[in-house]
């Protein structure tokens, strides 16, 4: 019955189905064979259908015995564990579940990748968040571009979708995807310095709702996931803390007057912003209490005052594969000041390589 169980819950996940092993896991991911993505190792009532603790250690003594260190990727409370559990290999770079990681723990997370698997041969890199397959894929996406075993994150997003689902549905979430992309240029430029810049407007497209004549949007802007930047008419709200994200929440609503059936203007009042920025949309008509759809970015990207998203680039929105909330045609459109040409253009422009407009964007899987 638990084998079972945990091949329910692996969904469209490859499992690892030998040597007396059935494991949530992807052995060998990298095309030289140090990578390995998998499930959370778990204990309890939680191993009845996710991996089992002990069988994921059996595993890696008997085919990497001193040879693996474990990358734990989950920012939630209550999946932190010692580093004894894997003999002292266990290394920390935690953030929330569906959501995008700090910009700068991306480079981090490559590095110690990297030397740990340069210090001997057969050093294999085992990374796990609590499903094995967004957040461990982002970061190992990341590597194997750190790594340029691929060129561009495309084509590391391709292959990883390839190797760890049946289903070529790897790293989905729109803005985890926008941040792989970012990689790419922070590989090859560096890391672009993180302005404050204003952010002046949002417009959502509600005409592009299914049922446009119920919406009341209003938004609420955080730094780095939690700190509320913008708020107006506030109310409790409860969101998922973690340690990297750990400030007390709340979301503002903004007064829109019993939106019309249109495309919907909200003014942010020029809002300073610098770093990872979250933008989160609710609409009191449409979902009451509950966020219909958010969006990630770091100002070390924005260029021409202006970030443009359709809709496979804006989380949750793509999910919405009924069209319950969204039409095909939804989209979301950010205005800034101080914002002509992002760091990362400037870096760009130092070394001679072509600027794409908007070039943070990436197609969704």
């Amino acid at each position: 019955m638990a084998v079972y169980l945990r091949r329910k819950v692996s969904l469209k996940k490859k499992r690892f189905q030998d040597d007396g092993f059935d494991l949530d896991l992807t052995w060998r991911l990298d095309i030289t064979e140090n990578v390995i993505t998998m499930g959370f190792p778990s204990v309890g009532m939680e191993s009845v259908y996710r991996n089992p603790r002990h069988d994921v250690k059996k595993f890696f003594e008997r085919r990497h015995p001193n040879g693996y260190k474990v990358y734990n990727l989950c920012g939630e409370s209550g999946r932190h564990y010692e580093a004894s559990v894997f003999n002292g290999r266990v290394s920390y770079f935690p953030f929330m579940d569906h959501q995008a990681p700090p910009i700068t723990l991306m480079g981090e997370f490559c590095k110690d990748v990297e030397d740990w698997i340069k210090a001997e041969p057969g050093h294999v890199a085992a990374i796990h968040c609590k499903a094995g397959k967004g957040r461990a894929g982002m970061m190992s996406c990341c590597y194997l571009i750190h790594s340029r075993k691929f060129e561009t994150a495309q084509e590391a997003m391709d292959f990883y979708a390839k190797q760890r689902t049946y289903n070529c549905q790897g790293v989905t979430i729109p803005s985890q995807r926008r941040y792989v992309t970012y990689y790419q240029d922070i590989r090859d430029y560096g890391l672009p310095d993180q302005p404050t810049i204003k952010v002046k407007s949002i417009t959502i497209a509600t005409s592009k709702y299914m049922h446009p004549e119920k919406s009341k949007p209003y938004v609420v802007i955080l730094s780095k996931g939690s700190e509320v930047l913008l708020e107006t008419v506030p109310q409790p709200v409860s969101i998922a803390q973690g340690p990297y994200f750990n400030h007390p929440l709340s979301f503002c609503s903004l007064d829109m007057n019993g939106a019309k059936a249109g495309d919907t203007e909200i003014d942010l009042k020029g809002t300073p912003v610098s770093g990872d920025v979250k933008i989160v949309i609710y609409d009191e008509g449409i979902q009451k209490g509950q966020e219909v759809s958010h969006l990630w970015f770091n100002t070390g990207f924005i260029s021409n005052n202006k970030l443009d998203l359709k809709r496979h680039e804006i989380d949750k929105a793509w999910g919405d594969k009924k069209f319950k909330i969204f039409s095909q045609e939804f989209h979301v459109s950010l205005t800034f000041e101080d914002a002509e040409m992002s760091p990362m253009d400037r870096l760009k422009e130092a070394k001679g390589a072509t600027i794409e407009e908007n070039g943070s964007k990436t197609e969704a899987a």
